[in-house]
């Protein structure tokens, strides 16, 4: 029995540090730049008077809990519009400098994530439809009902 364990172990070390060679793992993008360890401590501090909030319901620890909240809200807008701010003068200097790359990379980082649409939906009798032409046209459908508004052109007579 120790013997498998010794041949799995030195198996698994292998295995291990092959995949770390060749595979190589990324490091984590972070989405918040701005976010540090003070961020990080104040809200800490603000979790922590929360919890003893909730533990002992009293005037002075829920008077402590908000002015840890305030505070922790103002350091993070704080930080974050400071971030901002050197982002947009980042952003001019690029400008300034006529390095379009840099400049569109850094405006990318400011362009909302594209939202996926369903492809699925459900007919007046609750089926689920997932074919687009049918979900489409039930989409127009429910508008059409929901707002009470045809979509057809009107006719026009016209008396000569």
């Amino acid at each position: 029995m120790n013997n498998t364990n010794e041949e799995w172990e030195r198996m698994n070390k292998a295995i291990m540090a092959t995949a770390n060679k060749v595979i190589q793992t990324q490091g984590r993008t972070l989405r918040n730049e701005w976010w540090d360890e003070e961020c990080r401590q104040q809200i800490k501090k603000k979790n922590e008077a929360r919890y003893k909030w909730l533990q002992q319901n009293t005037r002075a620890s829920m008077e402590t809990y908000k002015k840890l909240r305030i505070e922790a809200n103002i350091l993070i807008r704080r930080k974050k519009k400071a971030w901002l701010n050197n982002k947009i003068l980042q952003i001019e200097h690029n400008h300034k400098r006529n390095d379009a790359r840099k400049f569109f990379q850094e405006i990318k980082t400011f362009k909302p994530q594209q939202t996926i649409l369903p492809t699925t939906c459900t007919d007046t009798s609750r089926n689920i439809i997932s074919q687009i032409d049918e979900v489409l046209a039930r989409w127009k459908e429910y508008v059409q009902s929901f707002l009470s508004v045809s979509i057809t052109p009107e006719r026009r007579t016209t008396n000569k």
